[in-house]
């Protein structure tokens, strides 16, 4: 929505237009990890504690986990802007999509429950960097009439269809097979689709596709909203 109170309904879905008229790789891609990323929290928000009850931890560990997650991601939420003036979004949520597998797999593989409190370091990969890279993009990178809508867009694929989907597939496999098992495949996914990404971004570079390093980061429709594709469709009005 507009940022300010006289936007409506029917502005809201203009501006949704508007946005999904400039969809290219980069904007898909970042959608694509929040999803992905978004899923990873529902599996890990829903069935974690499941796990742990299963290999028989007792409840102050769960409640140890949730706390020591919680203070790490306070860490990625605080050093995670500078981060991304370093090495660029996409690349952040790399890295997140990187650390969101590891932590899957730390699951995975428990045979103790107190190695939990290892994979909590990867707490902020999973939910701190992909959430934060929200603000940034639609903060520096989109026009100002089109933040509200782009923000509820993609806060929406995260933590409504990512993880609202991740806990309900997850639930089905975890019914089928096993709780464990769901956190091998979920790993699996995560490191696959990272993986694949990481190979793109060097076909990219490697074929002179990137011109610099900001080029890497956005299309060039976002990345000036001063010269943006969004400004003359924008002024237009529904």
């Amino acid at each position: 929505l507009r940022q300010d109170a006289s936007g409506s309904v029917g502005e809201y879905f203009q501006n949704l237009r508007i946005f999904a008229g400039v969809l290219n790789w980069t904007v898909l891609r970042v959608i694509v990890v929040l999803a992905l990323c978004g899923a990873a929290l529902g599996v890990i928000g829903a069935y974690e504690f499941i796990l742990l009850k299963q290999l028989g931890a007792p409840t102050m560990l769960m409640g140890l986990c949730r706390f020591c997650g919680c203070i790490l991601e306070m860490v990625c939420f605080w050093y995670c802007a500078p981060l991304m003036d370093r090495i660029g979004l996409l690349n952040v949520q790399l890295l997140a999509l990187t650390g969101t597998a590891v932590r899957l797999f730390i699951y995975a593989t428990l045979t103790n429950p107190w190695h939990a409190l290892g994979a909590e370091v990867f707490h902020g990969c999973t939910f701190a960097l992909p959430y934060a890279s929200i603000a940034v993009f639609a903060g520096q990178h989109v026009p100002e009439e089109l933040k509200g809508s782009v923000q509820s867009v993609l806060l929406s694929t995260m933590v409504g269809l990512g993880t609202g989907g991740g806990a309900f597939l997850g639930g089905l496999f975890a019914n089928a097979f096993s709780v464990q098992l769901l956190f091998y495949w979920s790993a699996v996914a995560a490191a696959a689709v990272a993986g694949a990404l990481y190979f793109v971004d060097i076909l990219r570079w490697a074929t002179g596709h990137y011109l610099s390093a900001e080029d890497s980061m956005l299309p060039a429709a976002l990345a000036d909203p001063r010269d943006s594709v969004f400004k003359p469709i924008v002024q237009k009005g529904p």
